[in-house]
């Protein structure tokens, strides 16, 4: 049970400032409302990762296998679209910025995750 609050927390932080990051430096993605809706929308992302992503891998883990990885950015894409729709705290205009938005928050995730011993 701490592990899953651990995760938690590693997530909701790291999602609040590589997404403040991603605003900053990918013009094309916009914040639609307030920084108070951020936080909710990496509330919702971090609780996603930690409850639903690893039933997700499961459930797909020989399509992962047999992309080499790549269907696990698929299925990141899936859930920050899908949150977004649901809560519309981004304004992401097309799927190529989703996938740099994606990108950036796997690259960040598995960097600190990695550097502070975190095992996800």
């Amino acid at each position: 049970m701490l592990k899953l609050i651990q995760k938690f927390f590693s997530f909701f932080f790291i999602d609040i400032a590589t997404i403040w990051i991603a605003l900053k430096y990918l013009p094309e993605i916009q914040l639609a409302k307030g920084f108070s809706d951020l936080i909710v929308f990496c509330g919702v992302l971090a609780l996603f990762n930690v409850l639903i992503k690893p039933l997700l891998d499961f459930l797909f883990k020989p399509v992962i296998w047999l992309t080499l990885g790549i269907f696990s950015v698929v299925i990141n894409m899936a859930l920050i679209h899908f949150i977004n729709n649901y809560l519309k705290t981004l304004i992401i205009p097309n799927n190529f910025s989703l996938l740099k938005l994606t990108l950036i928050i796997i690259i960040a995730n598995f960097l600190i995750n990695f550097v502070s011993g975190i095992v996800l």
